[in-house]
């Protein structure tokens, strides 16, 4: 496997072979991306800051869901650790190429776009497509399917600290990798799939167990599952669980009317069709019909339905619709622009700040004016926690860990799960192990800290190994961990064991933390405001808070067990 080097200032690009043991010992996308990135940590505006695009270690294979891939650098959204887990065919493409990863280093003195064909990396001239967003890039870059497109809209052109890069249609969205690439004059990579396949150590291992999984994922579908693996059913779902944050934090659930408008029946009634990243028999995409475009666009997740919906009291669809379309368009993360603008909004109810009300025709324009970087949207790019010191007196609504604006999974009912956005190595970010299903199960007391530090732990430890696998989450109800070992097994020529996940996933989060402390990062950094902290919540008919003495024992337990100074 091959390590593409790109030199942006010099636009020079040259491969090295990836040691065998470095790949059976990190895995591919975020563990190798984390080992790689360690060799070589810098600030995010540093000039010499690499970046890395890092495939799974079995994207672009046969197993079902095996599209994954990494983008591993530092934020300059948190200022720390950043891994952003994509689909899409672009990491796929890049195995079929015999290439594991990219290291993308300087930056372009003008505008400059990539293609990566048989190995070989030609720079092109990127000035006809500088200024355009997306959608148009794509379209223009990827004559075919057999081409795959990552690029940046203009948010990433004008520095937004949310902006994300777009990978076909979908995206590595938290953290800001998008502002990177607008830093490096890099508007898109184009990939073009070669007819070799990826290298695979054992493949009648590796067929017998895509048979296996196939078998299994039939059975799971038989039983029924979550509308065909799509994710805004989760709207009623989260509701009735009460971990749905609506109103910047303010509350846990919607009511009968709000879910009437945006929960799963009324998304069901706009859907089209469905789409698919590589190898993907789950096809969890949406496609609906757009009123304010009078054509079909790719349906918001629950993610962004939330996000643009829900945090923002806004139950219009159709403008959740056109927020979401305009954010990928523009190349902005959708969580972090609806906390944004969420954050935003409520503090000018409260009089914090001098602005119209935030409707929905108003949040449309705060999206443009955030990806222009123009009037109120040159501070709200910055993102909520470095806006918040513009504005005296906001800070107390902010919603985040580590700078990172928290996602659609409200954890004051459930103790542990505010315990992982406040140690999780990227901040606030609900896919990298996340312990909420499990405390509301029927084994754990949520609202409790006992267990909490060790279920934390191995969720996070879990959740490292498996985004380092190239296996998409969506997957887990048929996978399991022990079909993940057999899936590396069967690429490479590597023995694991039933420990092997927590083992690897624990190698990568300390990889991660060091990663993290030369980035300066202190214990007081591994907290949550004091929204999640002392804002009670009815959870199970009463009132209650986590309240900081107990938040900072769970903290204690949990540093202690990862044998980290205080």
């Amino acid at each position: 496997m091959k390590l593409l080097k790109i030199d942006l200032t010099r636009q020079v690009a040259g491969t090295q072979t990836i040691d065998k043991k470095l790949l059976q010992e990190w895995l591919g996308g975020r563990g190798l991306g984390a080992y790689l990135y360690s060799q070589n940590v810098c600030r995010p505006d540093d000039p010499q800051n690499p970046l890395f695009i890092v495939a799974g270690a079995v994207t672009g294979t046969s197993l079902p869901s095996s599209s994954r891939s990494a983008i591993v650098t530092s934020s300059p959204l948190t200022g720390f650790y950043t891994a952003s887990n994509f689909g899409g065919f672009f990491g796929a493409y890049l195995r079929s190429q015999g290439i594991m990863a990219l290291e993308i280093t300087g930056s372009s003195e003008k505008p400059v776009y990539l293609t990566i064909e048989d190995g070989k990396v030609e720079f092109r001239n990127a000035s006809g497509i500088w200024g355009r967003n997306t959608k148009e890039v794509q379209e223009k870059l990827a004559t075919d399917k057999t081409y795959s497109v990552g690029c940046i809209g203009i948010g990433g052109e004008n520095l937004v600290r949310f902006a994300c890069v777009k990978f076909d249609t979908r995206a590595a969205g938290r953290t800001g990798t998008g502002w990177h690439w607008g830093l490096k004059k890099l508007k898109a990579i184009v990939v073009k799939k070669s007819t070799v396949a990826p290298s695979i150590h054992d493949a009648q291992k590796l067929s017998d167990l895509v048979r296996l999984l196939t078998k299994l994922r039939l059975e799971k579908e038989k039983k029924g599952n979550i509308v065909n693996y799509s994710t805004p059913p989760y709207t009623d779902i989260s509701s009735e669980m009460n971990t749905y944050p609506a109103s910047n934090y303010r509350r846990n659930h919607l009511s009968e009317e709000e879910l009437g408008v945006i929960g799963s029946d009324a998304f069901q009634k706009r859907e089209v069709k469905k789409g698919a990243c590589w190898s993907c028999p789950l096809a969890c995409e949406r496609f609906v019909n757009s009123t304010y475009r009078n054509q079909t666009v790719r349906g918001p997740e629950y993610e962004s339905i939330w996000a643009l919906g829900g945090s923002c009291d806004n139950f219009d669809l159709d403008a959740i619709i056109e927020a979401s379309y305009l954010c990928d368009d523009f190349g902005l993360d959708t969580i972090s622009t609806g906390a944004t603008i969420a954050w935003y909004k409520e503090a000018v109810e409260k009089g914090l700040i001098d602005d119209e009300p935030v409707t929905g025709s108003r949040e449309l324009e705060l999206i443009e004016l955030i990806a222009k970087r123009t009037d109120v949207g040159e501070v709200l790019a910055e993102g909520s926690v470095r806006a918040s010191l513009k504005f005296p007196g906001t800070d107390k609504l902010l919603v985040h860990a580590k700078g990172l604006e928290l996602p659609a999974w409200d954890p004051r009912g459930a103790w542990g799960s505010i315990l992982h956005y406040a140690t999780c190595s990227t901040g606030g970010d609900h896919c990298k192990g996340l312990p909420l299903w499990i405390e509301l199960g029927d084994e754990m007391t949520a609202d409790t800290i006992a267990g909490k530090a060790a279920l934390t732990i191995q969720k996070q430890n879990q959740s490292a190994f498996r985004d380092s696998t190239g296996l998409c989450m969506f997957a887990d109800d048929f996978l399991g961990d022990d079909s993940c070992v057999r899936a590396i097994e069967s690429v490479f020529d590597v023995k694991l064991s039933s420990d092997s996940p927590q083992i690897i996933g624990e190698k990568i989060i300390q990889t991660e933390h060091e990663i993290n402390k030369q980035l300066e990062l202190t214990r007081q950094d591994d907290t949550v405001p004091i929204r999640i902290l002392d804002y009670p919540m009815e959870i199970g008919g009463k009132e209650t808070a986590i309240g900081k003495e107990n938040f900072e024992k769970m903290r204690e337990e949990y540093y202690k067990l990862r044998e980290w100074e205080k």
